[in-house]
């Protein structure tokens, strides 16, 4: 049988809990401010390369507005991240859901809808499609492979 031991600790004084309260502060406004850049369109590529968006701020010299160590923006930076991501995958799910339903798309373009939200179950979603769908970029595909339409050229502005 497993027992629970309760760690006891001193309590806190003023000071110490000030600055807990101004730090949990600062990395909310922090990640705040991280959702409001990245949200837009144009940076859903870096839901899939979260690492590169760190490194590219690391190499520009990011420094926290609201004085957050650098482990503690790269934290807020990461958990900002996964909160969209998150945010988006609910959305396409949604999207999906009306896809089913649409009577006014042919079968070929609920195909290549579903081709374009397409999540691999390995390597994950292909965020630049979603990001195709919102700006109107041409995504050429060699191949979409349920085998109906494997060698088409599929773009984006194919009535969608």
């Amino acid at each position: 049988m497993q027992q629970t031991v309760r760690q006891k600790s001193l309590p806190l004084n003023n000071e110490k809990w000030a600055r807990i309260t101004e730090t949990a502060e600062a990395y909310a406004r922090q990640k705040d401010a991280f959702l409001v850049e990245y949200g837009h369109v144009k940076y859903l590529h870096y839901l899939g390369e979260k690492r590169k968006l760190r490194d590219e701020l690391v190499s520009a010299g990011f420094v926290s507005p609201f004085g957050l160590q650098a482990r503690q923006w790269k934290l807020a930076l990461e958990d900002a991240l996964y909160t969209l991501e998150r945010q988006w995958e609910a959305a396409v799910a949604e999207v999906k859901e009306y896809l089913y339903r649409h009577e006014g798309l042919t079968d070929e373009e609920k195909h290549y809808a579903f081709w374009l939200l397409y999540r691999h179950v390995k390597h994950g979603r292909d965020w630049k499609r979603i990001r195709a769908v919102f700006t109107g970029e041409d995504i050429v595909s060699e191949e979409i492979s349920d085998g109906t339409c494997a060698g088409w050229q599929w773009r984006t502005r194919s009535g969608l």
